[in-house]
């Protein structure tokens, strides 16, 4: 009978295994699932606050510049 329970013990251990394994993964795709969500809002949040200031500086430039980007318009 012993000969059985030693035979059965790895089974069980590399299905627990299997399932460490498994339940890993699916953590680590959660998590960068949420951190390209996090990328995504970021990028989107810096191009506001950029369209923001390049209007604050069109607006208070005294000489008419506009400011689009790297490139600066005289007019």
């Amino acid at each position: 009978m012993k000969i059985f329970r030693s035979l059965n013990k790895p089974r069980r251990q590399k299905g627990s295994a299997t399932l460490v394994v498994l339940t890993l993964l699916s953590i680590m795709v959660v998590l960068e699932t949420a951190e390209f969500a996090a990328a995504r809002h970021l990028d989107s949040d810096l191009r506001l606050i950029e369209k923001r200031q390049l209007l604050r500086l069109n607006r208070s430039s005294p000489k008419q510049t506009t400011i689009l980007g790297d490139h600066q318009f005289h007019g």
